[in-house]
């Protein structure tokens, strides 16, 4: 209590502390309880995010964890809060006992307060030289506001995915424009997570297609008008000396002549003289009439078999069996006789 760093003294994990100290964890967890209701400890519930590690939302009693979600910025999803996977228990120092700076967060260095107070006690950080070089790798600008305070940043940001991140609200947000950016941002009103946009189209580029275009309408007004109401005999002068420029212009470059005997007229001739005449009545309709044809014929030889007559069937009988006496009697002597040779 009175020689360790302030770091060592904040949301202190009792299991990792035990776990470092060669202690008993029951005997860990039992002491910070007891330090925590003397009034040593602050002890606090703190919600993680299972994406990232961080803390979402503290409080003092389990009771205060009672929303059905909670919404990470960074990993920019929501997780049902479950005890065993989200929730930790912490101990930090009270202040009457000793004064850190975690309870003052806003005196904190942007590394300490990533380390201390943004993410939980269980994610595994380098030391403070490694973790402030990777910040500053990563970081193209920051700034530190006050509670109802306004700012803006302009930078020059790259062509990457690049976010605004607030660790104190867990908010994030994405610049409107990968060139020349201002970025506006309220403590304590987070910025929606929206898409990575798209590079936008060069303004530039967007007037000089503007512009041409609306050139081309005057343009095109002032011919209208003066072929028509100013010189109104122009037109018949022109047409007159180019005939063969009026006649293309006049026939719409023969295009729907050329498209009616490129593509129409073959598909007639086809749908008519192939598809129809010789698919459709050749080999769909002369197969139906071959497939009704044989089926009457079949009818017509059966009829006369199912004649209703008694004599009839009696005769038809009597051949039958006539034919397979013949049969089985010329079939047995011609087995008989290749037997023999």
């Amino acid at each position: 209590m009175r020689d360790a760093s302030d770091r060592d003294l904040c949301r202190v994990n009792p299991l990792a502390f035990a776990k470092k100290h060669g202690l008993d964890e029951e005997c860990a967890i039992a002491a910070f309880l007891h330090a925590s209701r003397l009034g040593i400890f602050e002890l606090s519930w703190n919600v993680l995010c299972p994406g990232c590690g961080g803390v979402l939302e503290v409080g003092t009693t389990l009771k205060t964890i009672n929303r059905e979600e909670y919404d990470c910025g960074l990993c920019a999803a929501g997780y049902k809060p479950t005890l065993d996977e989200m929730v930790e228990v912490t101990f930090t120092v009270a202040p009457r006992v000793r004064h850190i700076a975690a309870h003052n967060p806003d005196t904190l260095s942007m590394v300490q307060y990533f380390r201390q107070i943004f993410w939980g006690s269980g994610v595994d950080l380098p030391d403070d030289e490694t973790l402030a070089q990777q910040f500053e790798e990563i970081t193209i600008d920051s700034i530190e506001l006050s509670p109802g305070e306004k700012a803006t940043l302009s930078v020059q940001l790259p062509i990457e995915f690049v976010i605004v991140f607030d660790p104190v609200t867990h908010g994030t947000g994405v610049p409107a424009s990968f060139e020349q950016v201002s970025i506006a941002m309220r403590t304590g009103a987070p910025i929606p997570t929206t898409e990575p946009p798209t590079k936008p189209e060069d303004p530039q580029t967007e007037r000089v297609l503007t512009g041409c275009s609306v050139l081309a309408a005057l343009l095109g007004w002032l011919l209208a008008d003066t072929l028509y109401r100013r010189k109104p005999q122009l037109p018949a002068r022109m047409a007159a000396s180019s005939r063969m420029l009026y006649g293309l212009v006049l026939n719409k470059y023969w295009i729907d002549e050329l498209y009616g005997f490129l593509v129409v007229k073959p598909i007639l001739v086809i749908s008519r003289y192939i598809l129809w005449g010789g698919f459709d009545r050749g080999v769909v309709g002369g197969g139906n009439r071959v497939l009704a044809g044989a089926t009457q014929g079949a009818g017509s030889v059966l009829r006369r078999i199912q004649s209703g007559n008694i004599r009839s069937y009696a005769g038809w009988l009597a051949i039958g069996a006539a034919a397979i006496l013949l049969l089985s009697f010329f079939g047995f002597g011609a087995h008989i006789h290749l037997g023999v040779r």
